[in-house]
């Protein structure tokens, strides 16, 4: 299992149900570039490669994201 972390603002539970979404984009707030599909993605192929992708998160306590590697 491979963990990155960081200690940023958090995502809230409302934008954790969405992460993995095609085209979701958690800040609206902010004019950032993207297209929203690097997670979706990113879990997609963790998906065709039978392994798993998580994240967890807490409002003012920064973000993991976790994913598995079986060789």
């Amino acid at each position: 299992t491979v963990c990155v972390r960081d200690d940023g603002p958090g995502i809230d539970s409302e934008g954790l149900q969405h992460i993995f979404d095609r085209f979701y984009k958690g800040d609206s707030t902010h004019n950032t570039k993207g297209s929203g599909l690097g997670l979706s993605i990113a879990h997609e192929i963790a998906k065709g490669l039978y392994e798993k992708i998580w994240v967890d998160s807490k409002v003012g306590s920064g973000t993991s994201f976790y994913f598995t590697l079986h060789h």
